[in-house]
C-alpha cells in the first residue's frame, strides 16, 4: 500500500500547489467583493478554512495518500 518515493514526492507537491492556489483564489474572492483588505470576517473564515483544510490534506497524505490521489483525479 505504500507508494513509491517519487510518486509520493509527485502527489506532495501537487497537493501544495492546488491547496496554495485554493486559498489564493478564496481571498481574492472574499477581499475582492469586499474591496478591502480590513474585512474581519473574512479573516476569520479564511483562517478557519485553511486549518480544517490543511489538518484534512495531512491527515489524508500520512494516511491514505491512495484515497488522496483519486480525489485528485477525480476532478
Amino acid at each position: 500500500m505504500n507508494m513509491s518515493i517519487p510518486r509520493a514526492r509527485n502527489l506532495k507537491r501537487t497537493v501544495t500547489l492546488e491547496f496554495a492556489f485554493s486559498i489564493v483564489l478564496l481571498s481574492l474572492m472574499f477581499f475582492g467583493i469586499a474591496g478591502t483588505l480590513s474585512y474581519r470576517e473574512s479573516w476569520v473564515y479564511l483562517l478557519g478554512i485553511t486549518i480544517a483544510s490543511l489538518y484534512i490534506v495531512l491527515y489524508l497524505l500520512k494516511h491514505s495518500p491512495e484515497l488522496l490521489e483519486l480525489t485528485l483525479a477525480a476532478k
